[in-house]
């Protein structure tokens, strides 16, 4: 039998045990708890700053992200090159997957920018007021000029991820979601004169700052990320910064496997944006109760998430050392912890929505007549939906990110963009044109999408096919010579 590698963060506990799970996925859930916790006190802030910058944020935020997820997607599963390499036991190419990933983020990051300088003919074209479209297309160009950074961070965070040092994403997310709570209140509602009369120091931005505050955390991040590289005790064994960079094989497996992961991320997130945008036509009250109870939900999504992403990564290890079997134990470990989690929020939804809305209370906006009164009723009613689906979106997480750990990313792809539009945005889209101002088909045409979708993922999983499927060589070519780059040379 041939020789098993383990990450040696992972030896700590017994392989497909629950410690070992936790130990892997806990950090990653506070990765994403921070940055979820992020978002929250972004829609906070603007909440307090105005009911129309609320409604304006999740349009252009998912617009943003929409366009990028794709590149993220893409970003994100060199987490699985680097878990399958680690288990194979091959280092020199750990640090081959995390230089054609800052390759792909370097260039496709660039293109992104070139959406800023379009943002105002985009939002004015969606039908939203027009007050609330010139707010969306502010946050819009800003944060697409911090889609290199953020894509930089994915790949680099993948690279600890991969490797199971998940402690290492966990305190740079928290790095970066602190110091954009810091910013947040500074550049959104500015800092006054010290007397009246006197100029303020720094003029309130709005919603222009809740974006700004974003932007600069994520350039943060990526700068901790290099500094943390340049100075890892093992730089030497998996040589991230040595040259040759690119390596045309390895980067055409990343297209080919990571790519469909990507669009598999584009579909739901597209889907999701069409979604918002065709409820935007009937309001700013629909707009924004749609908006809460979503926000409200990455209380739980996104945690869920982090333990997908740690399922993604035992699942590659396990690939590459020749265990599936172990494999497929900690998805059905995760599923079940995930469960248990979404079944308690869920009631906290339908039993305790007030509680919950109580941090994003505000005045009505008398421009529009929009009363925050009504908001609540209609988001209280969508509280429900959400803890209905909310066992079922576990469900299409942790299967998902388990065989899409593995490989299988085209089925992921494919399944997500059938369901999305047929089950989820066509219904909603004609109801809408129809003329309908109750979000209750919309809704309930979500709750269907998530709740098949998740079922699909979890048939998948147990039909099997995933534990043949790997992303990496049979044999792993050798990795040339250390030649030493100036980034290491400085470092030392």
């Amino acid at each position: 039998m041939s020789e098993i590698h383990l990450p040696h963060s992972l030896n700590r506990h017994p392989a497909g045990s629950v410690r070992e799970l936790l130990a892997l996925a806990v950090p990653l859930i506070i990765s994403t708890g921070s940055l979820t916790l992020m978002q929250v006190v972004d829609r906070i802030y603007l909440t307090w700053d105005s009911p129309l910058a609320l409604a304006a944020s999740l349009p252009a935020a998912l617009l943003h992200w929409t366009l990028i997820s794709p590149a993220v997607g893409t970003a994100m599963y060199i987490t699985t090159f680097v878990a399958q390499y680690e288990g194979a036991g091959e280092k020199p190419r750990v640090g081959d997957s995390v230089r054609q990933g800052v390759l792909f983020a370097v260039v496709a990051g660039s293109l992104y920018l070139a959406f800023a300088p379009f943002a105002g003919v985009i939002f004015a074209s969606l039908g939203h007021g027009p007050e609330v479209a010139r707010m969306e297309a502010e946050y819009f160009s800003i944060m697409c000029l911090g889609t290199p950074a953020a894509l930089l961070s994915h790949v680099f965070g993948a690279y600890y991820g991969g490797r199971g040092l998940t402690r290492t994403i966990m305190w740079v997310n928290i790095s970066g979601a602190l110091f954009n709570m810091v910013l947040d209140p500074v550049l959104i509602f500015g800092i006054p004169g010290f007397s009246a009369g006197q100029p303020p120091i720094l003029a309130p931005m709005s919603i222009r700052g809740a974006a700004l505050a974003t932007l600069l955390a994520e350039i943060l991040m990526a700068v901790v990320y290099v500094v943390l590289i340049l100075k890892d005790a093992h730089r030497a064994e998996y040589r991230v910064f040595r040259r040759p960079a690119f390596d045309a094989s390895l980067f055409g497996r990343l297209l080919k496997f990571g790519l469909p992961s990507g669009l598999h991320m584009f579909t739901e997130v597209f889907a999701f944006s069409v979604f918002v945008f065709l409820i935007g036509r009937m309001g700013p009250a629909q707009l924004a109760a749609s908006n809460l109870a979503f926000n409200l939900n990455t209380l739980t999504f996104m945690p869920v998430f982090g333990m997908g992403m740690g399922v993604m990564t035992l699942v590659g290890n396990r690939i590459g050392e020749g265990r599936p079997d172990l494999a497929a134990r900690t998805t059905l470990i995760a599923f079940g912890i995930c469960a248990a989690y979404m079944l308690l929020f869920g009631i906290l939804y339908v039993i305790f929505p007030q509680w919950l809305l109580l941090l994003y209370r505000t005045a009505d906006d008398a421009e529009t007549g929009v009363k925050f009164a009504d908001i609540e009723r209609q988001t209280i009613i969508l509280l429900r939906f959400v803890a209905l689906y909310g066992l079922f979106d576990a469900m299409a997480i942790i299967f998902s990110c388990s065989i899409r750990g593995a490989g299988d990313t085209r089925f992921a792809f494919l399944f997500s963009v059938i369901c999305s539009w047929t089950i989820m945005v066509l219904p909603t889209a004609y109801v809408i044109f129809q003329g309908s101002q109750s979000l209750t088909v919309p809704w309930i045409a979500c709750t269907s999408y998530v709740t098949i979708i998740g079922l699909g993922f979890m048939a998948r999983f147990l039909q099997g096919r995933w534990k043949s499927m790997k992303v990496i060589e049979d044999s792993p070519p050798s990795s040339e010579p250390n030649l030493e780059p100036a980034l290491n040379a400085a470092a030392d």
